[in-house]
């Protein structure tokens, strides 16, 4: 079948892809973080679960996912792994599907600790990709999780 001369062939596609680009930038961004907060034994992803978690309280972890728009295995290990730690906790709750997570007093420290490992990532992010880009980026964010950006 002959494809229509209007028609982009696939190979051409690639280099104009908005998903791939993205993906791209993704890592790329995302090492950014996770080198800045390496550190202090800490991943972007974990940071972001934390954050959410000390910003709008208790939450069970389809909640989290929802919010964040990760999906269950990447979910699944990084609370793990902060509930480990000490930096998150299951809150009461009599269904364990809908066990609430919180984050703890430790977890808020660490928080804090990692403030100005994240502002300079965040820094470097905004430079890699320029201001008005990165507002974009955060807006386009915000409006996915259903929020309007602060």
């Amino acid at each position: 079948m002959k494809r229509p001369p209007d028609q982009p062939h696939p190979i051409d596609c690639a280099q104009d892809c908005v998903a791939t680009s993205v993906r791209l930038l993704d890592r790329a961004i995302t090492g950014l973080y996770d080198e800045a907060l390496r550190p202090l034994g800490l991943r972007v992803t974990q940071m972001s679960i934390m954050v959410v978690l000390a910003r709008v309280g208790p939450k069970t972890a389809a909640d989290v996912s929802r919010i964040l728009w990760l999906d269950r295995s990447t979910l699944s290990r990084s609370i793990d792994r902060l509930i480990e730690r000490g930096w998150i906790e299951d809150a009461e709750a009599t269904d364990a599907r809908a066990q609430p997570l919180q984050i703890t007093r430790e977890g808020r420290k660490l928080i804090d600790k990692a403030a100005p490992a994240w502002a300079s990532a965040q820094e470097q992010a905004v430079e890699l990709l320029g201001q008005k880009a990165a507002g974009r980026i955060v807006s386009a964010g915000f409006s996915l999780m259903g929020q309007a950006p602060p």
